[in-house]
């Protein structure tokens, strides 16, 4: 129900519905700062839209503290900031949800890897086990975040880092090669082998009940840079393993790794999608242009763009200026970062940089530090 029903009973107090309204629209867009932060320590960023609407709405709402007196056309225009914040809140959560599922699915394959490497090297009485104690605290570090939810403190923390623990992982997996009798690591392997193709295919089947065009997921290129492992399983069966099969079962390990997280990247992005057509489908805010597209169409073709490119539309602020008084705001959102402030915005970084510069002239803003990342 809009807002503006609230002011239709005559025993509610337009002060109160505006108040109301005016309180949503803060809660909804301190949930959209919180996502949009979360998704700027991700390898894929928002575009520059989503910095300058919410900025624009941070604006707007706090001039509603400056109001005296509610009239229909201030009540309204309140009742819209608070419509677009949603907007905004639920878009960006769907982002946020949709980097959830991809870190939770490179977490759990890092960590079974690691399971299932740790106890061949313990069969085996290998020392190697011994050189993975700080490994061991990193994935159980990494694996109490994500049961607690604490996604945001686990990209921004330099103790657990998550390519790192893959890295670490697959650097156990050359050493378990080479210290672990031929016959343990390839029945290691052969184990998380099945495991990956169980669940890289259990991904692609859903998509494919769900209606996505099989040509528009497949996998088949990069499976097929794994070793074909018959040969290999024969060898094992008959206790005639050799190096050869323990250099293919690792190639197969290493690729299939991938492809189960690239899978899981394809079902979230398809969740994305059925998630952003339902937020414009619902909201108000997709009344102000004309939307004329085949939404599914574009889904089930495993083509998202133009449903995001929508998405901005609806966003942008119409006749909004990029100001000096709205860049020294974005410098503080990104703690002064220039860089991150940069990669937020769609405006080239020689005006971005001569912006600065007269800045600094005016002393609007403290000397700039250099840093090297």
């Amino acid at each position: 129900m809009s807002q503006s029903d609230k002011i239709e009973n005559d025993d509610t107090n337009i002060w109160d519905a505006f108040d109301d309204t005016v309180e949503d629209a803060e809660e909804y867009l301190k949930q959209a700062w919180k996502n949009y932060e979360f998704i700027q320590q991700t390898e894929n960023c928002l575009s520059g839209e989503y910095i300058s609407a919410l900025i624009n709405l941070d604006e707007t709402v706090e001039e509603f503290s400056y109001v005296y007196e509610v009239t229909d056309a201030e009540f309204e225009r309140a009742d819209r900031a608070s419509s677009r914040a949603q907007f905004l809140a639920r878009v960006t959560q769907t982002y946020y949800e949709c980097h959830q599922v991809i870190i939770k699915r490179r977490a759990n394959v890092a960590k079974e890897w690691f399971d299932v490497l740790t106890v061949c090297v313990e069969r085996a009485d290998s020392d190697v086990v011994a050189d993975q104690s700080s490994l061991r605290r990193q994935i159980q570090a990494l694996e109490k975040l994500i049961n607690a939810g604490k996604y945001g403190q686990l990209l921004a923390s330099d103790r657990v880092e998550l390519t790192d623990i893959e890295n670490k992982v697959r650097e156990f997996d050359q050493k378990a090669q080479t210290r672990v009798p031929t016959e343990d690591y390839v029945q290691a392997g052969l184990e998380l082998v099945e495991s990956f193709q169980e669940q890289y295919t259990g991904d692609l089947a859903e998509l494919v009940r769900e209606g996505v065009d099989k040509e528009a997921i497949t996998v088949t290129d990069r499976v097929s840079e794994a070793s074909n492992l018959e040969t290999v399983t024969s060898h094992l069966e008959e206790d005639a393993t050799t190096d050869d099969d323990v250099d293919a079962v690792g190639t197969t390990v290493d690729t299939y790794a991938d492809v189960v997280v690239l899978t899981a990247k394809r079902r979230a992005k398809y969740e994305l999608g059925k998630k952003l057509i339902q937020t414009i489908e619902d909201s108000s805010v997709s009344d102000d242009i004309d939307v004329e597209m085949d939404f599914h169409l574009y889904l089930n073709s495993f083509q998202l763009e133009p449903i995001e490119d929508l998405i901005k539309r609806l966003i942008k602020v119409e006749g909004t200026i990029f100001d000096t008084d709205r860049l020294i705001r974005l410098l503080a959102k990104h703690d002064g970062s220039v860089r991150r402030t940069i990669e937020s915005l769609d405006r080239p970084t020689e005006e971005l940089f001569g912006d600065l510069h007269d800045l600094l002239l005016k002393e609007e803003i403290s000397d700039l530090e250099v840093r090297f990342e």
